[in-house]
């Protein structure tokens, strides 16, 4: 069966000024949503450190955008883990079957 991935809920935590500078990124979060052609889904929430880096390569907080934060917490996570994490969403969402009612 077939399945998509998509994120939800995604957001950052900052320091108000560390290093020299303002709104510095230390932690992203987000929920990743499996949705099978069944209809069935399933969500989990990842969360990440994010550690400091050079600052010539430093985003400001007002200057990010949310698949970026999502690069970010898929680049942290460890290749192998993220793809056991995602396989296990989509066991989920294919052992359920979803039928919704229009109100």
């Amino acid at each position: 069966m077939a399945v998509s991935y998509s994120w939800k809920n995604v957001s950052v935590m900052a320091y108000p000024e560390k290093y020299n500078q303002v709104d510095v990124i230390y932690c992203v979060e987000g929920t990743c949503v499996c949705t099978a052609d069944n209809g069935g889904t399933s969500e989990k929430v990842l969360k990440a450190g994010i550690a400091w880096s050079d600052p010539d390569s430093f985003t400001a907080l007002a200057d990010v955008t949310k698949d970026q934060v999502v690069g970010w917490l898929e680049n942290a996570i460890n290749p192998d883990i993220l793809a056991t994490f995602k396989s296990h969403l989509e066991t989920d969402a294919n052992q359920t079957i979803l039928k919704r009612f229009e109100d």
